[in-house]
């Protein structure tokens, strides 16, 4: 999603860690979560489950 691309990666995951939280629409967590994985970041619940 272009509009995304301004959003620093921080930001980023801590808009989705919340809309994951607060139980936000399945489509909106997925575009940020496809965001994440497009620059290859990796949310703390990805991290915890690798190891």
């Amino acid at each position: 999603m272009k509009s995304l691309k301004n959003v620093s990666n921080d930001l980023l995951i801590e808009a989705f860690m919340k809309a994951i939280e607060l139980k936000l629409d399945q489509d909106f967590c997925d575009l940020i979560k496809e965001e994440i994985n497009d620059r290859g970041l990796m949310i703390q619940y990805q991290k915890n489950s690798q190891a």
